[in-house]
């Protein structure tokens, strides 16, 4: 059964991913499949492959958080990166929806997340990013701390040591 959360090697899970699909071509689960279809394929290396898996998913299920969550990954890296400014425009309200809409998700701590990472990557939104990356260290996710320490690094590239200093120590408490 292909499925992204298990430990189903990449080859394996797009075998099984390609079986369903053809399978069950309407299958309510099909945004699923498309999603761990275009993961396994972006783990092997595949990226263009992975981004035409994700192109999909909007079409087979336009209000789900999956698909919400992985038309963002089309113009969001997952560790923030984009190709520039548009590219955030884009990402930035697929993934605002994902965490307003459907926050009891499995996508919606990793949407919020990367909206405080992509924001973090341009100098002119680093306060937007501290404000976020804050607002998602409060929760009890497991990335909060990391999200803490972005915050604590986003003031010392501004040259705001103190506010730096002491958001490393909230860290430490």
């Amino acid at each position: 059964e292909c499925e992204s959360k298990g430990a189903m090697p990449p080859p394996q899970l797009l075998a099984s991913c390609k079986t369903f699909e053809e399978k069950f071509p309407k299958s309510p689960r099909l945004d699923d499949v498309l999603f761990a279809k275009g993961t396994a394929l972006r783990a092997t290396g595949k990226i263009w492959e992975a981004k035409k898996a994700w192109l999909q998913i909007p079409a087979a299920s336009p209000r789900t958080p999956e698909g919400l969550y992985a038309a963002a990954l089309l113009h969001v890296g997952e560790n923030g990166r984009t190709n520039g400014i548009e590219e955030l425009r884009r990402a930035l309200p697929l993934l605002r929806r994902v965490v307003k809409e459907f926050p009891a998700s499995d996508q919606a701590p990793r949407a919020a997340f990367l909206i405080g990472l992509a924001l973090s990557q341009y100098e002119d939104l680093r306060e937007d990013a501290r404000q976020a990356l804050a607002a998602f260290a409060d929760t009890k996710n497991e990335r909060a701390p990391e999200a803490l320490l972005k915050v604590a690094q986003l003031y010392r590239a501004d040259q705001d040591n103190a506010k730096a200093v002491s958001t490393a120590e909230d860290f430490l408490k």
